[in-house]
Parts: C-alpha cells; structure tokens; sequence
C-alpha cells in the first residue's frame, strides 16, 4: 500500500514541480511503524538535490499537515551520470559512465563538482557525514581507482588529499558502487572473523593443558596431539 500510494505521490509533485531533465527525482512515503528503517537527517544534500527535497517536504505538508516527514538518507539510493572519466578502449568519445551509489557515496563524487581536492577530514564537514563511513567510501572509490592520492594506502590519514582520477576506465559502463561496497564489507567483516579465530586459536595453543599436549605422543607413536592442533591452526 505505502509503494503504490508513493508513486501516486510522486506523480503528482512531478507535475506540480516540473524537475529538471538532468535530474529525476522520486521519494517513498513508508509508515515508519510499518517499516523497520531509522531515519537519518544527519546529511548535507548535494546543491543539485536540496531544492528538490524543500519543494517536496512544502508539496506533502501542503496535502498532509498532520503529518511530519523524516528522512532516511542512509537507505537511499541515486543514480549518476559521470562524464569526468575516460571511456573504455573502442568505445566512443562520448560514451557515459553511469554510477548506481548510496546517497552517501553519491554526494562524495558530487563534491568533486565543487572542490579540486577533498580528505577525509574535509569531505566529511562538507556532507555532514561521519569521518568513519568518509574513509570507507574513499577507501573503495581508491581501490577501484575512481579518486587517486598521491602516497601509498599505509600512509593515507585524514588529511590526504583526494582527486577524482579521470584517467579511471572500466570495460563496463554501468558500475553498481552500493553493491561494490556490500562486497567490501562482508570480505572485510570476515578478514576480521578470520583473525579473531586465529587469535583465539592461538591463545588456546598457549594454554598449559595444550602445551602439555604438544609433547605428549599416543602409545602407538602417532604424532602429537598438540602438531596436528598446530596443522589446523595454521589453516
């Protein structure tokens, strides 16, 4: 019912507001009772959306006084067309990359339309987002060479400058940044598992009852309980 009710909603502001062209603008009205979602209006909107955010919140007050719209920029989504980067080999000079992100991640690459260079500290007081999910962002859009720096990633802090990289091409034209940094998340979340296991399997190898068994051998010569713990560990 809220999905079928938001596109009527959209609909008609659409009329009403007349967006640009360059820009398509849709919004989902959900019960927040309904719907388990936290909203978050900690966010700097990018300039080429903020007007568009004033006339829809005026537009539905206008049609719903009693109610109060908050938003939840951290599950939306945007879809950009960048210009910025070099088309892939035997594809035309004109060719368009276009880039599905967050809206987080969107509002890191619209800056770039604004400021030259950008660190972690900086892009972080220009969006309002916190410098933790900044590095995140930076850190995927470096590994896929999206935004280049100029020393090695052990030695990046926040206030590395950052530029966008318009030699960046990819065979593909269509880059799912949101779905990329899901795939980060999870590699780096079991990276993390991964070493917590190994610590704790080593702490266990420490123990006095395993120590004892490393040199402790069965009656029919096998090798020692302890080696073949230490084969498994060092998996």
């Amino acid at each position: 019912k809220d999905v079928a009710s938001s596109t009527d909603i959209t609909d008609d502001f659409k009329k009403v507001a007349k967006p640009s062209a360059a820009l398509d603008y849709t919004v989902m009205v959900l019960a927040k009772g309904t719907w388990p979602i936290q909203a978050n209006e900690t966010f700097a909107l990018p300039a080429a959306v903020k007007p568009y955010e004033a006339k829809f919140t005026a537009y539905y007050q206008s049609k719903n006084s009693r109610k109060k719209l908050q938003w939840a920029y951290n599950v939306s989504r945007a879809e950009l067309v960048a210009t910025c980067f070099t088309p892939p080999q035997g594809m035309p000079a004109s060719s368009v990359y276009t880039l599905q992100a967050t809206a987080y991640q969107a509002a890191l690459l619209l800056m770039f339309n604004d400021v030259p260079e950008a660190s972690i500290e900086s892009a972080a007081k220009y969006t309002l987002i916190t410098p933790e999910h900044v590095r995140s962002v930076f850190a995927l859009f470096a590994k896929h060479r999206i935004i280049k720096c100029g020393v090695p990633p052990r030695s990046i802090n926040n206030t590395t400058p950052f530029t966008i990289n318009h030699a960046f091409t990819s065979k593909r034209l269509k880059l799912i940044l949101n779905v990329m940094a899901s795939q980060q998340a999870k590699a780096l979340a079991a990276k993390k598992a991964a070493a917590a296991k190994s610590r704790a399997a080593a702490e266990a190898a420490k123990a006095p009852g395993a120590a004892e068994a490393t040199t402790t051998t069965t009656a029919a010569g096998k090798a020692p309980v302890g080696r073949a713990a230490g084969g498994v560990v060092g998996r």
